[in-house]
């Protein structure tokens, strides 16, 4: 199985409104396992090499209900790091029927620790550090996503 490096922490493309900002590509909601609704949060989409190769770097603060979902093209072991990311972030790994699958709480700031999906997957999501406890997100999980 082929494995994917992808080191990271933030955005790409796009106008971005400040050094702390996302752009609002569109709004990704948590379901609890019987499907109601958890929490909605405002994301940045990054689609391309170019845009996950970047994530959050150099981004100093998100808000709470603000993040990141990268989407890949297939399913694979996916490693990220904090290189160049100042802010702490939640990683939340989820498989292709967009199932949470793994999470990593807390992440090291500007460190090249490499945080993994421990199973293959095809969506990221980076939230602010202590996302995860806030809103008492769990693995079985799913999410679903609209764009703008």
């Amino acid at each position: 199985m082929p494995v994917s490096l992808i080191l990271l922490g933030g955005s790409v493309s796009g106008a971005v409104a400040g050094p702390g900002s996302i752009r609002s590509d569109g709004v990704l909601d948590f379901l609890n396992v019987q499907g109601s609704h958890i929490v909605s949060i405002t994301i940045e989409i990054a689609e391309t090499d170019k845009s996950r190769a970047k994530g959050l770097m150099g981004r100093p603060s998100l808000g709470i209900t603000a993040g990141m979902l990268f989407i890949f093209e297939r399913d694979d072991l996916r490693y990220f790091w904090m290189k160049n990311t100042p802010v702490s972030l939640d990683m939340i790994f989820v498989d292709q029927e967009k199932r949470i699958v793994h999470m990593v709480e807390s992440t090291l700031p500007m460190s090249t620790q490499t945080y993994s999906s421990r199973f293959p997957v095809r969506y990221v999501i980076e939230v602010p550090a202590g996302f995860v406890k806030w809103f008492n997100i769990q693995t079985g999980m799913r999410i679903q996503w609209q764009r703008r």
